[in-house]
């Protein structure tokens, strides 16, 4: 769905890819598998805030991982992070 003005998809397909994983108009979208390593241990109510991550915590270090639908999905979850004062190690994409 893009945006009559911009030819940018609009904030509301997005939001749409991210919870169903396809395009309304387009089908199904290629998820991008994602780890991402943060300098702190998550803890279950904190991880709450990433329903679509599986954490896995291991001595002061938690793993992020899931499926992205884009980059401004990703951005979104680096963003959250940096907001709660936690710092990100690393990024990575998992092959298929």
């Amino acid at each position: 769905m893009a945006s009559p003005v911009s030819g940018e998809a609009s904030p509301d397909a997005a939001a749409y890819r991210r919870r169903y994983g396809t395009d309304e108009a387009e089908g199904p979208v290629p998820m991008t598998r994602m780890m991402i390593r943060v300098d702190a241990e998550i803890s279950d109510e904190l991880s709450g805030a990433f329903p679509h991550l599986t954490a896995r915590t291991q001595r002061a270090t938690t793993t992020l991982t899931g499926e992205m639908a884009d980059q401004e999905e990703l951005q979104g979850v680096l963003n959250l992070l940096n907001s709660l004062g936690i710092s990100v190690v690393e990024v990575v994409t998992i092959p298929d």
